[in-house]
């Protein structure tokens, strides 16, 4: 049996502290969101300088379910082929759910083009959205992880402060490997997405939907036969495909089980059905997301990095406290549902080394009734 992964580091860690420098940045927030002002240690030492990051530095908590959703998606041909959204809304009708989803579609642009095109942020400051979704362009976050990066957090900054929901979700679909060579490099490619889009939630804060490791576990356990009935060509999807990200994206808004899910389209057979949804909740549960918003949890960590910014190992252990809205667990914050903002600070020895924020909100009741899908098709 194939392995799911070819290299030393488990999915189930790829949240937890990988070995790459990782770059350091702090949300900008509105007066009105309460931010928190997040800060680092900096020590002289006899061998130079070090640097403590505490990621993510500034984070929203939304452990309630959503009465109504109204979900916005910078997205390109990855989501607009087979119209996901349309496949969710579907789901959602049926499920009894007042949830509506609206895309800003860019056929084969980055996120960067999304950011300074005319229409895009203006949509995200025309309503109150519950949830976002950043989808960037399908091969970037494993070729350019700095790229990828700076796009999702001048996103992130942006909805922060324009959106009318400055609390909104926002959520980004792990992209999957391509469709060549019979999937020669498909374990590599998996593994390289993994990676970029948990050290992006790491750093940001942000909740990471694991559709790419929904299909590295198909490739797994059913082969190359079936997993190119997930394809058109050699990326995008198939409508079994997009079915399948349609469930996870509903099953994380929602926090349920995907295989409860009633809905199926007539166009895909029963037996597609079931092992999709199963796949689903299979990489959903496999996951460990960063920010946990229905478990009301935040794991932070810890990076320590020398005048190079070179990472290195603390010669003292740090412990967590925070100041309310819940307690700590070594590294993991776990809510008691008590909206507001909350420090956490990070101690080593005696010494405050440094802090982030955690803010605990809920969604809006008061919401629009979703747009007209815009952007070029």
């Amino acid at each position: 049996m194939k392995k799911l992964f070819t290299t030393k580091i488990a999915v189930t860690i790829f949240t937890v502290f990988l070995s790459a420098p990782i770059l350091a940045g702090n949300l900008v927030l509105t007066d009105n969101a309460n931010a928190c002002l997040s800060t680092q240690e900096t020590n002289s030492h006899v061998k130079g300088v070090e640097t403590v990051r505490v990621q993510p530095a500034e984070v929203v908590l939304l452990p309630q379910i959503p009465s109504k959703v109204r979900l916005l998606s910078m997205n390109n041909s990855l989501i607009q082929r087979n119209e996901q959204w349309t496949v969710f809304n579907n789901m959602a009708a049926s499920m009894g759910k007042d949830a509506v989803w609206t895309p800003h579609t860019m056929l084969g642009k980055t996120l960067m083009t999304h950011y300074n095109s005319e229409d895009a942020k203006p949509m995200v400051a025309s309503e109150p959205w519950t949830h976002i979704i950043l989808q960037e362009l399908s091969s970037l976050p494993r070729t350019n992880y700095d790229s990828f990066l700076e796009n999702v957090k001048l996103w992130v900054e942006y909805i922060r402060a324009n959106c009318p929901n400055p609390n909104a979700m926002i959520m980004l679909p792990v992209n999957w490997g391509y469709n060549e060579n019979g999937f020669a490099d498909m374990t590599t490619q998996s593994r390289q997405l993994m990676e970029s889009y948990s050290r992006v939630a790491q750093e940001l804060g942000v909740t990471i939907t694991p559709v790419g490791l929904a299909y590295q576990m198909l490739y797994v356990d059913k082969g190359v036969d079936y997993l190119a009935t997930l394809y058109t060509d050699n990326r995008h999807p198939s409508a079994k495909a997009t079915y399948l990200a349609a469930c996870m994206e509903y099953a994380m808004i929602y926090g349920i089980d995907p295989t409860t899910i009633t809905y199926a389209p007539a166009d895909i057979p029963t037996d597609d059905i079931s092992i999709l949804q199963t796949y689903a909740k299979k990489a959903i549960d496999e996951y460990q997301n960063v920010v946990d918003h229905h478990r009301g949890m935040v794991r932070f960590t810890v990076k320590v990095t020398d005048q190079f910014g070179k990472e290195v190992t603390s010669a003292k252990p740090f412990s967590f406290s925070v100041n309310g809205g819940g307690k700590m667990k070594g590294n993991v914050f776990y809510s008691d549902q008590t909206q507001g903002t909350f420090t956490v600070q990070v101690s080593r020895g005696k010494k405050k080394t440094g802090q982030a924020c955690v803010r605990v909100a809920n969604f809006p009741v008061n919401v629009g009734v979703g747009k007209t899908a815009a952007g070029n098709k």
